[in-house]
């Protein structure tokens, strides 16, 4: 259904590839956005595919969602699921040609319809160092939801990506506390010494 919602929308003239992707609820939240906060894997990877092959990955991946100014990101680690996280996350190495590092190279040319620094301002936003309104870091969601293989992915990433003592010495929320803090609190044993083994690297 999701797959000929999106073909309807490239039928009607005058309408961008964006356009279906961009409307939003009543509370702010995109397809994206609510397909990673409901756990839909199939509908998460079809909407990336339809944003692949039309050229429109960046602009959905960076966009905020809700009046909390969330990603799909943040959603899918507020909710555990490693296999959404992983998929948005190669998703944005895929887009920076293999290197997420390579933040000032201008990214593969057949992916983006856009400005290169307008398509950097979102995209810097859906990094592993981005939050949300009230503070919270995707690894910080992702140990809140007590889900160790969400952990371990978003883990896995921030090291490949030499983002690892960022996100670990994230604070979060009012409280500031740090992912650690936020897994001594929830008593998950598992998440607790991937933080702390995490930290002695």
């Amino acid at each position: 259904i999701v797959t000929m919602l999106l073909n309807a929308h490239l039928e009607i003239l005058g309408r961008s590839p964006l356009h279906a992707l961009k409307i939003l609820t009543a509370r702010g939240n995109s397809p994206l956005y609510l397909a990673a906060q409901f756990g839909k894997n199939d509908v998460v990877a079809i909407i990336l595919d339809y944003a692949r092959a039309n050229r429109i990955l960046g602009p959905i991946l960076g966009a905020k969602n809700g009046s909390n100014q969330a990603t799909a990101l943040h959603a899918a680690s507020r909710i555990g699921n490693p296999e959404i996280i992983v998929m948005l996350l190669n998703t944005c190495l895929e887009i920076l040609g293999g290197d997420p590092l390579q933040a000032l190279t201008p990214p593969n040319p057949g992916i983006l319809t856009m400005p290169y620094n307008s398509f950097f301002e979102n995209f810097d936003r859906q990094t592993l160092r981005t939050k949300t309104l009230d503070g919270s870091s995707p690894l910080y969601l992702a140990v809140e939801s007590g889900n160790n293989a969400a952990v371990a992915t978003i883990l896995k990433h921030a090291r490949a990506w030499e983002l690892l003592r960022v996100v670990l010495d994230a604070k979060n929320r009012g409280d500031e506390y740090t992912a650690l803090h936020r897994a001594s609190c929830s008593g998950n044993p598992e998440i607790v010494s991937m933080l702390l083994n995490a930290h002695l690297e």
